[in-house]
Formats: structure tokens, sequence, C-alpha cells
């Protein structure tokens, strides 16, 4: 599970990195909270 929500987030932010706003970690880190 935790994994799958690091590639998930990881895949939202390439496929939007401009709408993004944080770096990958935080992403990765906030997904992991989730």
């Amino acid at each position: 599970m935790l994994k799958r929500a690091q590639l998930e987030s990881v895949q939202a932010f390439m496929d939007h990195p401009a709408q993004s706003g944080l770096p990958l970690h935080a992403r990765i880190q906030r997904a992991v909270r989730q």
C-alpha cells in the first residue's frame, strides 16, 4: 500500500509538475502520511 501511494504521488507529479507547487519528496511524504 505504502509503495503504491508513493508511486501514485510520483506519477501525479510527473503528469502535472506545474500544478504541484511542492517538491517531489514533499509529495511523497504527504502521500505516506495519508
